[in-house]
C-alpha cells in the first residue's frame, strides 16, 4: 500500500504507524524525492519496520554520496549516474542476514544474487565517484546551497513546491499558477528543465507526486523542476532563470 504524506511532501507517520503491522514485509521509501528533493523521515520509518519485524529498503539513488546515509536500512539501492559516474551502473547493499531470491538465473557471478559479468570499467568508475563524492560532499553541499538561495531569490514570486527545510537543496521545484509549464519548456529552449522527474517524462499526466501534496491542478500545471549541482556555476544559474523568467512573463502578457 502507498502511504499518504502532508502538503509538504513528509509522509504521515502517524498513517504510517497504523499501517505498519505484523502482517507487513517490507516497507520502502525514497531518502530523497526525485521529483521535490524532499528528505523522508527515514530513521523513524525504520524503526517501525524494525519493530513488526519487516524490512526495510531504502531508494536512497537522489540522496547518496549527497548527504550521510540513516542509520536502521536493511538494504539500500544506488545508482552511480546521480554521483556524476556513467550512466548503466548501481548496487544494492544489504546486510549479511538477508537471503534474497535471484530474479536472473545462469551463472554464479555476484555471488548468485544475479547472473551476468559486471562491466570492470563501470565498477571502478563507479567506485572513483564515490570516492570523490565522499571528499567533497561537505563542499557540494555548501555550494547547492548558496545556489538554492540565490535560485529563490531570483523567482520571488515562485512558490516551492515541498517542505523547504527538509529537502535536498539540489532541487528546486516551484510552481506559479496561470503557468504552463509545458509551453515555458518549449520557449525556454536555452535552458534544460522539466515539469516532472526524467522517469515520468513523455507520459502527459499530471504529476502524482504534485498532486499528492494537494496542489490545485493550476499549480501542477505551472510547476516546474530545475536540479543543480556540484558542476553549475552561479553564473549559468543566473542565465537559466533569466531566460526561464523571461518566457514565463511573455506567456503572462499572451494570456492576459
Amino acid at each position: 500500500m502507498l502511504l499518504p504524506v502532508h502538503s509538504d511532501g513528509l509522509v504521515d507517520l502517524e498513517k504510517a504507524a497504523a499501517a505498519i503491522d505484523n502482517k507487513t514485509a517490507l516497507v520502502t521509501a525514497m531518502f530523497v524525492n526525485n521529483e521535490i528533493g524532499v528528505i523522508q523521515p527515514i530513521a523513524e520509518l525504520a524503526k517501525l519496520a524494525r519493530q513488526v519485524g519487516a524490512y526495510f529498503l531504502l531508494d536512497a539513488v537522489q540522496g547518496y554520496g549527497r548527504l550521510a546515509l540513516p542509520e536502521g536500512c536493511d538494504m539500500i539501492a544506488l545508482s552511480g549516474h546521480k554521483i556524476h559516474a556513467p550512466i548503466g551502473v548501481g548496487a544494492l547493499w544489504f546486510k549479511k542476514d538477508i537471503t534474497l531470491t535471484p530474479l536472473l538465473h545462469g551463472g554464479h557471478q555476484q555471488e548468485g544474487f544475479r547472473s551476468g559479468t559486471l562491466s570492470p570499467a563501470l565498477s571502478a568508475a563507479f567506485g572513483a565517484a564515490a570516492a570523490l563524492a565522499q571528499q567533497q560532499q561537505e563542499k557540494d553541499q555548501s555550494h547547492v546551497a548558496a545556489l538554492f538561495a540565490l535560485a529563490k531569490a531570483e523567482m520571488p514570486d515562485w512558490i516551492i513546491n515541498g517542505s523547504e527545510d527538509q529537502r535536498w537543496l539540489g532541487n528546486f521545484n516551484i510552481h506559479q499558477e496561470g503557468i504552463d509549464s509545458s509551453r515555458l519548456i518549449s520557449d525556454a529552449r536555452q535552458v534544460a528543465f522539466s515539469a516532472g522527474s526524467a522517469c515520468s517524462s513523455g507520459n502527459g499526466r499530471p504529476s502524482h507526486v504534485l498532486k499528492a501534496l494537494g496542489l490545485s491542478q493550476k499549480a501542477v500545471r505551472g510547476s516546474i523542476r530545475i536540479g543543480f549541482g556540484r558542476y553549475t556555476t552561479e553564473e549559468e544559474l543566473l542565465s537559466g532563470l533569466g531566460y526561464i523568467r523571461e518566457a514565463a512573463e511573455k506567456q503572462r502578457r499572451f494570456l492576459s
